[in-house]
């Protein structure tokens, strides 16, 4: 990349490479059934843009988006707390992909904050090492472990 990415607002014109960010984690998060229908992740992409409980912001530079990312303010059934959900975070092969996947979570972070937030929480598959080291370097820690096991 020839300058450091600006992180915005996603548009309408972003979503066709948001679909492909979306496929791309789908088939990172669930390898043996991703869902990788686009018109699926398109509908979802667009509604999001227009609700203000949904964060959806791009990185951007002269060359177009290079990383994504999606935050929702949720709520817990349990204790009526809000809290703020890392739904996706997915960024370029390059030198610059950690720094941009920071920025993202980072931002993500200043839109929970802007909302009363004070937890925000990120779900990575555990052969997903480089986003797993984003989080550990942003002071992420985990939380929950989810144990699987295929029986016949």
């Amino acid at each position: 990349m020839s300058a450091e990415p600006v992180v915005r607002d996603a548009t309408l014109a972003d979503v066709d490479k948001l679909v492909g960010y979306e496929i791309q984690i789908a088939r990172i998060s669930f390898p043996a059934n991703p869902i990788v229908d686009p018109e699926s992740h398109r509908a979802r992409i667009v509604k999001a843009l227009d609700d203000p409980r949904e964060g959806t912001f791009v990185a951007a530079s002269a060359d177009g988006v290079v990383g994504w990312t999606w935050v929702s303010i949720r709520e817990n059934f349990l204790t009526g707390e809000q809290y703020a959900n890392l739904r996706s975070v997915a960024v370029d092969d390059g030198p610059d992909s950690t720094a941009v996947a920071e920025a993202l979570v980072l931002h993500a972070e200043r839109f929970a904050s802007g909302r009363g937030v004070t937890e925000i929480v990120g779900r990575v598959h555990v052969r997903n090492v480089p986003m797993r080291v984003v989080y550990r370097s942003l002071g992420f820690e985990a939380e929950h472990l989810t144990m699987r096991k295929m029986v016949s």
